[in-house]
């Protein structure tokens, strides 16, 4: 599935973690990556 998701034009993917403490972290750090890292389309 990883594979089709790169051909079909995914450029990242986040695994969501189990723990909870783990996934707020994780929610975090996917706002600074879209805010800082993401990059639109031409």
């Amino acid at each position: 599935m990883l594979i089709t998701s790169y051909k079909l034009g995914v450029n990242s993917y986040i695994v969501k973690p189990v723990n909870f403490d783990k996934f707020l972290n994780s929610v975090g750090e996917l706002g600074l990556y879209w805010l800082l890292l993401n990059e639109t389309p031409d």
